[in-house]
C-alpha cells in the first residue's frame, strides 16, 4: 500500500513551482483538453532537455565533433572567474 504524502504547491514563481501548481489544478479539476495541452508541453520540454543531456554527455565524453574546443573553451572561462 503506497502512502503518498500531498504537499501543498509552493508559492514562489519560478517555473518550476508554476508548473506543479497548475499540475495539481489540472489533476483535481481539469478537463481532458487541459490534460492532452499538459502532457503535450511536458513532453516538449523533456524531449529538449534530454537533447541537451545528449548534447552536452557527447561533448564530455569527447565524441561531439568540436568536443575540445568547447571543453577548451569552459576551461579557460572557469579559470579566469578564480
Amino acid at each position: 500500500m503506497s502512502t503518498k504524502l500531498k504537499r501543498p504547491p509552493p508559492q514562489c514563481d519560478c517555473r518550476i513551482h508554476v508548473r506543479h501548481r497548475r499540475i495539481e489544478t489540472v489533476k483535481e479539476h481539469g478537463e481532458r483538453k487541459e490534460l492532452v495541452a499538459l502532457i503535450d508541453e511536458l513532453l516538449n520540454d523533456l524531449e529538449k532537455t534530454e537533447e541537451e543531456l545528449d548534447h552536452d554527455e557527447a561533448i564530455l565524453k569527447g565524441t561531439w565533433p568540436n568536443a575540445v574546443e568547447i571543453l577548451e573553451r569552459a576551461l579557460e572561462k572557469a579559470k579566469a572567474k578564480r
